[in-house]
């Protein structure tokens, strides 16, 4: 699981900071100086087995774990995802360069295609099924009644 520095970092002076961009400077000045003691034990942390043999990890787990082992969850999910045979991240880090240059992803152009095309397809569908739903009074009364938070957003989609 790749996540940003504002999920995962367990730096106390750093999660004090609202501001997201400070957040990223502080926690650079910190590595770069090698007073995070969290960062400074991601590489004699890695071979763990608390973070190596536990399967998937969503990004409540990689804080929990870093939080015990006293090891940054975000340098940590860096080193992991070397690894790893999947991993799961924020679609825009796949959409945006500079993302994937800081993460060192590579997309093919089969994959990245599939992966739009997907996209466009659940789209597409959702659009059909609003436009269903919406128009036939039967199903409209049906799905009104069975989520009505959720029908006002098909009806939306559905304009």
């Amino acid at each position: 699981m790749i996540g940003s520095r504002d999920q995962l970092c367990i730096h106390s002076e750093v999660i004090k900071e609202q501001n997201n961009m400070n957040k990223i400077h502080m926690c650079q000045k910190f590595v770069a100086a090698r007073s995070c003691v969290f960062y400074n034990r991601v590489e004699e942390m890695k071979n763990n087995p608390s973070f190596n043999e536990t399967g998937i990890m969503d990004i409540e787990d990689l804080v929990r774990k870093g939080t015990a082992n006293k090891c940054c969850p975000y340098y940590m999910a860096k080193e992991l995802k070397n690894d790893a045979d999947i991993v799961f991240m924020p679609y825009n880090y796949l959409l945006d360069p500079l993302a994937r240059k800081a993460n060192n992803i590579e997309l093919d152009v089969t994959i990245a295609t599939t992966i739009f095309i997907f996209s466009l397809n659940c789209v597409f569908f959702f659009r059909m099924l609003s436009l269903f739903l919406t128009k036939h009074t039967m199903w409209r009364k049906f799905a009104k009644r069975l989520d009505p938070y959720n029908f006002e957003a098909l009806t939306l989609l559905s304009a």
